[in-house]
């Protein structure tokens, strides 16, 4: 178990690291992942705000 997780932790870092392009984008990832790991709130719900802000244009360059 903890080889499963630790190679998911790594995967998560890589694809963070790939898609991460500003801080805008990065403080984005970390509330996201704050929410996800302190509340019961749905990833879906996450999802769905992470998607409004990129169709928004809000920290593309």
């Amino acid at each position: 178990m903890p080889m499963t997780a630790g190679l998911v932790a790594a995967s998560a870092v890589i694809i963070t690291m790939a898609s991460v392009q500003g801080w805008v984008l990065g403080a984005i990832a970390a509330i996201s992942t704050v929410v996800l790991t302190r509340s019961r709130i749905h990833p879906l719900y996450v999802l769905a705000f992470g998607a409004v802000v990129g169709l928004s244009g809000f920290g593309q360059t």
